[in-house]
């Protein structure tokens, strides 16, 4: 799906995929690139990471969207910018990748570009509420049963697989970027670390899957949740394999999954983790 380019002025850049709603479009113009306080009363901070980034949900005529601010300051960030599109833009278009290859993920709306500077662009990607809770809070909060956990084990398999079948790769997936809605089905809600690639190596996606399971060891701690046991990795490799041809076998593959997470968790200091994976 191809982008609309819109100029709100000489600084002020605004793309989206269909009709624009010019009037949501001013609404966030003049509260997160002017500063107009007075008008700002149906947007609430949900996230500021201090490194340039900042979330905001913002209920507007009877709709609730999400705004992923980018305003980097850094001069590595702000160069990689001049020789590429920022970062709105390339989410957008992966949200419209996703959609197109039949991925379920974030419904996206609109982008705003703020040129401040020759070296600076402010920039904000803007999507629908997606219905359901991620993974990180449904463990936290929701008691689910063997058979509900055997379901999303093999539902994160095949999401997985469809990924890979489509050339994408998730660089950083955590629990809280996979979002959960009561029928147990399962979408992507932060794509800032996914990538289109024309070729995936075995190598990236087996460094991708170690830093899932390993970031997964750790929210089962942190929320009390029961980890997986081998009987229930074996489940998801089993069914990302039967969706995914991978050049290795089985067993080679679970190997360097393990070896790599264990590896994982000692880098990130939580040895104590270690003893869950079954090698």
């Amino acid at each position: 799906m191809q982008l609309t380019k819109k100029d709100y002025n000489s600084k002020i850049k605004l793309y989206s995929n269909q009709k624009l709603d010019l009037e949501l479009a001013e609404k966030i113009i003049n509260y997160l690139f002017y500063g107009e306080e007075d008008r700002g009363e149906e947007f609430t901070l949900i996230k500021n990471d201090r490194k340039g980034t900042e979330v905001f949900k913002l209920d507007f005529k009877g709709e609730t969207y999400y705004l992923k601010k980018y305003f980097y300051r850094k001069t590595i960030k702000r160069v990689k910018n001049l020789f590429r599109e920022v970062e709105a833009i390339r989410h957008f278009k992966t949200a419209n990748k996703l959609l197109d290859f039949d991925i379920s993920t974030i419904n996206p709306v609109l982008t705003v570009t703020f040129k401040r500077n020759l070296f600076t662009t402010d920039n904000i990607f803007v999507t629908k509420e997606s219905k359901g809770i991620d993974l990180y809070n449904y463990l936290k909060n929701y008691n689910y049963n063997y058979k509900n956990r055997k379901i999303l084990i093999k539902r994160m398999a095949k999401l997985w697989a469809k990924l890979l079948n489509n050339n994408f790769l998730h660089r950083d997936p955590t629990l809280e970027n996979f979002l959960i809605n009561k029928d147990l089905r399962l979408s992507l809600v932060d794509i800032d670390h996914l990538y289109h690639l024309p070729v995936l190596f075995e190598s990236l996606i087996i460094d991708a899957l170690v830093r899932f399971n390993a970031e997964s060891c750790i929210y089962f701690d942190k929320t009390n949740s029961r980890f997986l046991s081998r009987k229930e990795r074996v489940l998801f490799l089993t069914e990302l394999i039967e969706g995914y041809e991978f050049k290795s076998d089985y067993k080679t593959i679970l190997s360097r999954i393990n070896q790599g997470t264990i590896k994982k968790l000692i880098k990130w200091n939580r040895e104590d983790l270690v003893n869950y994976i079954e090698v």
